[in-house]
């Protein structure tokens, strides 16, 4: 492999091994803001973001930020699950194909925790059921979605075998968000759209748009959050406006 900034590649060893769901990462942003890092949406995941939001509005947090950057993993069930606990009311997603029969996903008022301003982080690698979650507290105006447009990749695939012995994925459905516009056609574009990337300095670039996020080398977890992190930084700016009200 070749790590960033260096010229010549390394020889690395690797270990395959059945990785198990990361944590959410919590943070503390400000004295009433607290930012939920998720890394991914496995199964049970919704589950953990109720008790960490019961536990964050105990120690006196108003407001949450939920950041679904690199998050590309987990059953859109599970998105609904999480969607649930800040939509009140509204769709939160459709699920339809040519041989799937239509499933609408709505919320339920009794199954709702936290009432507070949110915010939600995206970027190119947000897909699948992330994509989902964000499209749902979006489209129905229960917050601020900050960052890049998702790569659009929320559908449902059925595992084929071929008589050769391989095998091909075959997209048969796919998600709408509460609009109606597919998600894998479109993504999810922002409300508030920040650029976020890495500067090269070899470029010349003169855009005063584009802002230096914090790097790290894959496979090291998570990108730190900082004040130099401009989608964060921006979430932040908006969460700071008067309360928007639950949908």
């Amino acid at each position: 492999m070749i790590r960033r900034g260096k010229a010549t590649p390394e020889e690395v060893d690797i270990v395959r091994e059945k990785l198990s769901p990361s944590k959410i990462l919590v943070q503390k942003a400000d004295p009433d803001v607290v930012v939920l890092r998720l890394p991914s949406l496995d199964t049970g995941r919704a589950d953990e973001v109720r008790a960490k939001l019961v536990d964050a509005e105990k120690q006196g947090a108003h407001k949450v930020i939920l950041d679904l950057r690199e998050c590309g993993r987990g059953p859109v069930s599970e998105a609904i699950a999480v969607a649930r606990l800040f939509v009140a009311n509204g769709t939160l997603a459709t699920l339809k194909g040519q041989t799937v029969s239509q499933q609408v996903f709505s919320a339920e008022p009794n199954k709702v925790v936290w009432k507070n301003p949110v915010s939600v982080l995206t970027d190119a690698t947000t897909s699948g059921a992330s994509e989902v979650l964000a499209a749902a507290i979006e489209i129905n105006h229960r917050g601020d979605v900050v960052g890049e447009r998702t790569f659009g990749l929320a559908a449902e695939q059925k595992l084929i075998t071929l008589d050769d012995g391989s095998a091909l994925f075959l997209t048969v459905a796919n998600y709408s968000n509460p609009a109606g516009k597919a998600i894998l056609e479109e993504g999810v574009t922002p409300t508030e759209v920040v650029r976020a990337v890495v500067a090269d300095d070899s470029d010349g670039a003169d855009d005063d748009t584009v802002t230096q996020e914090p790097s790290k080398d894959p496979g090291l977890g998570p990108r730190p959050l900082s004040p130099e992190d401009p989608i964060y930084h921006k979430a932040l700016e908006l969460l700071k406006v008067p309360a928007k009200k639950a949908a």
